[in-house]
């Protein structure tokens, strides 16, 4: 029982390894999809360092992802996604960026990326607790044939001091 606990714990310990790797792709899939440069950076970190860095992110990121539209503050029209400049009046945007043309493919890949790094989370936590439960069982086993054990030799060396000290003095 014990061993089969840790060959558990080993099991959850290379899926939280693999939900961390998880947790990198979604948000370097989902900066990317924003059009961040620092795509790589926050990947980095929250597959390094975990979760702390991808709520970071999430505070820090802006909202302006491929769904949101942009007016031109000159007349007012609807910018195309990805446009610098007013297709009405050719004012310069300044808040415009270059959305990448796989946007969509990204932000669906990082959803997809996301659900799986919380069902591989969800799962490397029940494997824990199932392991440490295991290797309690087995723990305790072990100290009971070391009990039962004991109690036997314990016995049989009363058994042959007595016989021994009966001999010596009768």
């Amino acid at each position: 029982m014990f061993f089969v606990g840790i060959a558990l714990l080993l099991i959850s310990l290379v899926l939280a390894i693999g939900s961390q790797v998880m947790l990198a792709l979604c948000i370097y899939n989902d900066a990317k999809a924003r059009g961040d440069q620092n795509a790589v950076l926050f990947a980095v970190l929250s597959g390094v360092l975990g979760v702390i860095p991808a709520i970071i992110y999430l505070v820090l990121r802006s909202n302006s992802g491929p769904d949101t539209a942009l007016m031109c503050p000159n007349c007012g029209v609807v910018l195309p996604q990805g446009a610098s400049h007013c297709p009405s009046c050719g004012m310069p945007h300044p808040k415009a960026r270059i959305i990448p043309p796989d946007a969509n493919v990204r932000s669906k890949r990082a959803k997809g990326l996301l659900i799986g790094w919380i069902v591989s989370l969800v799962l490397s936590i029940v494997l824990i607790v199932v392991s440490v439960v295991f290797m309690g069982m087995g723990a305790f086993s072990l100290a009971q044939d070391y009990n039962s054990n004991s109690y036997h030799y314990s016995y049989n060396y009363n058994d042959s001091l007595d016989r021994y000290l009966n001999d010596y003095y009768y």
